[in-house]
């Protein structure tokens, strides 16, 4: 029987910028070592064509010079051949069962409040307890409108750590994988903001749809980052410049300083 998708489930690896060309090949040896075994199971087909899709990427002329911490790039399914892995509302769940997921600075739901539910808050209270979440949270809290983050995504799933290896393998770079899930039909799944890091977005399961704006600041550090402690102001989102929805199987490469909101379709008619 076919697992039903009931969840926008992303991971999103944020990767350092470049460093000098000494620092960088001292990274990838030191993440060679690392990617000597792929975590088996059925996630190995979709490690190993990510393997192919990042060593192309950190080899092309065409990526380094025109998209890299310049432009953002999309691909659709099509264009990379890398398998959509059976990822979805049962991994939640079981993560959770197995006493995976607790509340923390790098687990936590964020709700939406305001305008239209133009801003989130993340629910303090949640995650500062350090309690595990079990299935039951997860309904009460999806029901609500709430994204789950999970920062440090490898922690729990060994295969999406690989990926996060990879990241650095091919790019020479420090990298982290977080993943999200929010409910179908989620008017703000991440209200408008920016990042201090670049960012790879690779979508599992369901549908999210990515505003993407022209910044105001370039390639910004910590204190410059827009969106996280306090609104985007409107006049600068006035410039949109991609709005593209991707499916499961599809790639996003955002440049750091892009500032980007997010949203999820409503769920099919039954």
């Amino acid at each position: 029987m076919q697992r039903k998708l009931l969840r926008c489930v992303t991971i999103i690896g944020l990767i350092g910028t470049l460093s000098s060309s000494k620092q960088k090949e001292n990274r990838k040896d030191c993440c060679h070592g690392l990617m000597g075994h792929v975590t088996p199971g059925e996630y190995s087909p979709y490690i190993r064509a990510l393997d192919t899709h990042f060593r192309r990427l950190s080899s092309s002329k065409i990526f380094l010079d025109i998209y890299w911490e310049k432009e953002p790039l999309l691909w659709r399914r099509n264009d990379t051949n890398i398998p959509v892995p059976n990822f979805d509302d049962r991994n939640l769940t079981d993560a959770a069962s197995a006493g995976l997921l607790f509340s923390s600075g790098d687990t936590y739901f964020t709700n939406p409040h305001g305008e239209h539910g133009k801003l989130f808050t993340i629910n303090e209270t949640q995650a500062r307890s350090g309690l595990h979440l079990t299935p039951n949270d997860l309904r009460l809290h999806f029901a609500e409108g709430a994204t789950l983050s999970v920062n440090k995504a490898g922690m729990v799933w060994p295969w999406i750590g690989d990926v996060c290896r990879l990241a650095m393998l091919h790019f020479g770079v420090f990298a982290n994988v977080n993943l999200y899930a929010t409910r179908p039909g989620a008017r703000t799944a991440v209200p408008p903001h920016n990042d201090r890091q670049d960012v790879l977005i690779l979508q599992l399961a369901g549908h999210k749809r990515w505003r993407l704006f022209r910044p105001v600041q370039s390639l910004p550090t910590f204190e410059q980052e827009r969106g996280k402690r306090g609104a985007v102001p409107a006049a600068e989102l006035a410039s949109l410049t991609h709005d593209v929805l991707l499916s499961p199987g599809d790639a996003l490469y955002l440049p750091r300083g892009y500032v980007h909101a997010t949203s999820t379709p409503p769920p099919p008619p039954p």
